[in-house]
């Protein structure tokens, strides 16, 4: 089998059929990192497999055989006082374990559940965020969406009952000074060590702070949040701790990021802004799904084979390997996606089997669970934010690579709503 047969490929001739212009349209603005020469599947000098092609992305999501890789979650699992945590995070479980803490919390993301218990919370987050871009006339946008982010992803989790404000930037700081990196770019125990020690310190605030004053709450009235479904499964406050640092570091960066790429799009692409605003629920959702597949803020996923994985004919990457999945490539094989995929069109036609977002919250067992709920918020914020007629970019942003979520931030991205 070869790795066109796997997919169905899109034979579409997507310039020649779409009534929207391609050259008007907005291109990727991430880099094109190791696309050229392109190469589906390689080995690098170090052993590690890269996966480009689409297919063989899915494939390898979709494969039980293999082990969570990303997150640092090997270096989790190797720490010296991993005693402290009887269950790893739901983000880093695989296998039994994993299906069984992840049929249990997928309740808090569904459709019916973000529009019953947090559509109202995103509507007020939405709404003071440009009460204060308004009194301040231009704002940084990554700090607006940083707020609106958190402050959704703290409903969801049950961070509701904080000693102090600002709880986004005691999880930011944690992040930004998170020198933990990913398993395959070191193995050294030191390093890995002396990185935990500089996060003690954040870490016990964030505790303190935050999370213990939830953890007494909800023990004297369980709410409908993460939280309160641990203290019910007898999580320690460790344990809850790292749940809350995982579903929160993820909720909100991700949600922030792509806030501003899809900014970005929007602002540079009056077109697809018109259809974005002149849309309904599901045109502006398929649009934002668009941009996101095209800058996926999760650049690369990672897995560890345990067993051999045969891609083609050719070519198996065997047990043990660590295999680094490329979603930035995936996302604009122009075998599936055709020609202008790396520009966002929102009258793209996929082939059958092809979600709009292709490869942008992953797949298979370790598929986003909130991928429903990052949309509907980042819209709720999106479409009052870009109905303003004077929304202006003042400045070039800047791009940053991150490795502790593998992928990029955008920064320096200044809005105006003056004339």
């Amino acid at each position: 089998m070869t790795l066109s047969e796997q997919t169905e490929p899109n034979t579409h001739d997507q310039t020649a059929k779409c009534p929207v212009d391609h050259h008007t349209l907005s291109t990727r603005h991430i880099p094109f990192v190791n696309m050229h020469p392109y190469s589906p599947v390689t080995q690098d000098e170090k052993g590690v497999w890269h996966v480009r092609d689409y297919a063989a992305v899915k494939q390898i999501l979709r494969d039980h055989t293999t082990l969570q890789a990303g997150f640092s979650s090997e270096l989790l699992k190797e720490m010296p006082d991993n005693k402290l945590l009887s269950r790893l995070p739901v983000l880093f479980q695989d296998g039994d374990a994993h299906t069984e803490q992840r049929g249990q919390i997928v309740r808090f993301f569904t459709p019916k559940t973000t529009r019953t218990n947090y559509q109202r919370i995103m509507k007020q987050y939405a709404h003071e965020m440009l009460a204060e871009l308004y009194e301040k006339g231009s704002a940084e946008l990554s700090e607006l969406s940083m707020k609106m982010a958190a402050g959704v992803a703290a409903q969801v989790v049950g961070l509701t009952n904080s000693l102090r404000p600002d709880m986004e930037r005691r999880l930011d700081q944690f992040i930004r000074n998170n020198s933990l990196e990913q398993s395959h770019i070191s193995r050294n125990r030191i390093k890995m060590w002396l990185a935990e020690a500089g996060n003690q310190k954040r870490m016990l605030q964030f505790l303190l702070i935050d999370v213990k004053p939830a953890i007494a709450a909800r023990k004297k009235r369980p709410q409908q949040d993460v939280i309160s479904h641990l203290i019910a499964n007898d999580y320690t406050d460790t344990e809850i701790l790292v749940e809350c640092l995982t579903y929160g570091t993820a909720g909100m960066v991700t949600t922030r990021e792509f806030i501003v790429f899809a900014t970005w799009h929007l602002l540079e692409n009056g077109t697809l802004r018109e259809k974005y605003l002149g849309g309904n629920d599901t045109e502006r959702h398929q649009i934002l799904e668009e941009i996101l597949r095209v800058d996926p803020i999760v650049s690369h996923l990672y897995r560890r084979a345990t067993e051999d994985i045969v891609i083609t004919d050719t070519i198996t990457i065997p047990a043990g390997a660590l295999i680094d999945l490329h979603i930035d490539a995936a996302n604009i094989d122009k075998a599936v996606f055709g020609e202008n995929a790396d520009s966002p069109c929102p009258m793209r036609e996929l082939p059958r089997g092809v979600l709009p977002p292709a490869m942008s919250f992953g797949d298979g067992a370790h598929r986003c669970p909130g991928a429903y709920l990052a949309i509907q918020e980042s819209d709720m914020f999106l479409r009052e934010l870009l109905a303003i007629p004077t929304l202006k970019l003042k400045s070039k942003p800047t791009l940053h690579y991150r490795n502790s979520i593998a992928g990029y931030e955008v920064r320096d991205f200044i809005i105006s709503v003056g004339d």
